[in-house]
């Protein structure tokens, strides 16, 4: 593992940094093991449970691409296909396949395993291999002309992004970062274009997903041409229903890529100690992470330096199963940033493609929201809540009532009935909502939450 990166290592697990051996992948404290694919370093709290599980979900893979085989030939039985239509069916099975075996190769070669196991039964592979068209859009997608030559403009997705950030960027004054962390890399390509124009002596591309990271890996740090083809069911008039594309990554000085690193963690266990960027960057990840915006709000100023910056790119595309209280507006999350001491530096909408693919006419667009925002230069807000002698009006919160990653303020006595005091103690002006209840967890009742009963003990004792 290169320097850099063992430099700011913590243990995502129990959050130790001394007892951390990069070398021998575990945590000396806690005893988690982490492991490597092809040089991509999995630090995750479950250790080597990860890589069991990835394997797992790597031979259901395989058998439910078998499985689609056997569907798709007995679909060309059919003895009233007409040959055009047996063609295509024909055609579109072939890439089909050969693109998942491409894809179970890249990850066996990584050093995935696959093996079923009885503990991850209920896991589906729903996320595991679902970002194909990510890949392709990152590394692979240029400019077709149909018969006629009048095929549509090509709209460059990749380099639309990079001009939107780097424009916000500019406005925010941001120039020279030397520590560049992007949460929820993909492929890699914004990742890797903003190295590239920064030259930072550091620049992590974290993400969560085994096959992108691999991607990623493979054409940028390896310097690798994947090939995958893409059907269209309902490709453009005069185009081929199939194309093969070469993932690569264009030609840069290779100096570049020893300073880029492929990380592959959970963006809410993060294996980095605290301020260890210059800038952070989030795209696409802000909504469709699957937490609360609040929650990725604490994980960015964990990380960041004081004074650094954070760049979010993308649109609002909220799950569908998130909470309606959790699928905040622009105005809310710049409420959120306010409480935690960040200022607005720069932002913009923009209207963009996303994933377009030439081989069509129809797509779709995106209003994308860029900002740029500095962190605090004082910590203070992190490690000290002041004193609280009386009640709090709930129809105007204060910030750490809101941002549970915000130290709660000392209480003053007889605030709580005494039969919570042993509770109470932990409020002592420096630890915050998350922290209490993370300390309460394992003496909670089976069927209670933690972080439930502490807010429910606050609004009970010391809001009105």
């Amino acid at each position: 593992m290169h320097q850099s990166l063992v430099n700011i290592l913590r243990c995502p697990r129990c959050k130790a940094i001394d007892e951390v051996d990069a070398e021998k992948l575990r945590c000396n404290r806690c005893g988690a093991e982490f492991f490597e694919l092809n040089g991509v370093p999995c630090w995750f709290p479950s250790g080597t449970v990860q890589k069991a599980l990835w394997d797992d979900l790597l031979a259901k893979f395989i058998a439910e691409s078998d499985k689609s085989e056997e569907v798709s030939a007995a679909d060309l039985e059919d003895l009233s296909l007409m040959p055009t239509t047996r063609s295509r069916l024909e055609k579109m099975q072939q890439v089909r396949l050969a693109s998942q075996r491409n894809m179970i190769t890249l990850l066996k070669d990584a050093g995935l395993e696959p093996k079923l196991r009885k503990e991850f039964e209920k896991f589906d592979t729903k996320g595991f291999v679902q970002y194909f068209e990510l890949m392709l859009r990152d590394w692979a997608w240029h400019s077709l002309e149909d018969d006629s030559g009048e095929y549509r403009e090509f709209q460059n997705e990749n380099a639309m992004a990079l001009e939107t950030v780097l424009a916000v960027l500019n406005e925010a004054g941001v120039s020279q970062p030397q520590s560049v962390l992007v949460i929820g890399s993909g492929a890699g390509r914004l990742s890797w274009d903003l190295h590239c124009h920064f030259s930072p002596a550091m620049t992590i591309s974290l993400d969560f997903n085994p096959l992108l990271s691999q991607v990623a890996k493979r054409v940028v740090k390896d310097g690798d041409s994947i090939e995958f083809s893409e059907a269209r069911l309902y490709p453009h008039e005069g185009l081929p229903e199939e194309y093969r594309w070469q993932l690569k990554a264009p030609a840069v000085e290779e100096s570049l890529r020893d300073s880029w690193h492929v990380f592959s963690a959970d963006a809410w266990t993060m294996p980095f100690k605290d301020q260890s960027f210059d800038l952070v960057i989030t795209p696409w990840f802000l909504d469709i992470n699957g937490q609360d915006c609040r929650d990725l709000i604490a994980v960015v100023e964990r990380v960041l330096k004081p004074s650094g910056s954070w760049l979010n790119f993308g649109p609002f595309l909220y799950q569908n199963e998130a909470p309606q209280s959790e699928k905040y507006t622009p105005k809310e999350i710049r409420e959120f940033l306010s409480l935690t001491k960040f200022e607005m530096l720069a932002e913009r909408f923009t209207l963009l493609p996303y994933l377009h693919s030439p081989l069509v006419q129809r797509g779709r667009t995106e209003e994308c929201w860029c900002f740029v925002v500095q962190s605090s230069n004082s910590r203070e807000h992190l490690q000290f809540g002041g004193e609280c002698k009386e009640k709090f009006d709930l129809s105007a919160p204060p910030a750490w009532f809101v941002m549970p990653h915000l130290p709660t303020p000392k209480f003053g006595e007889g605030m709580f009935p005494q039969q919570f005091q042993n509770i109470v103690r932990y409020m002592d002006g420096t630890r915050s909502i998350n922290q209490i209840a993370e300390m309460l967890a394992s003496s909670m009742p089976d069927g209670h939450d933690p972080y439930d009963f502490v807010y429910s003990l606050l609004r009970e004792y010391v809001a009105q």
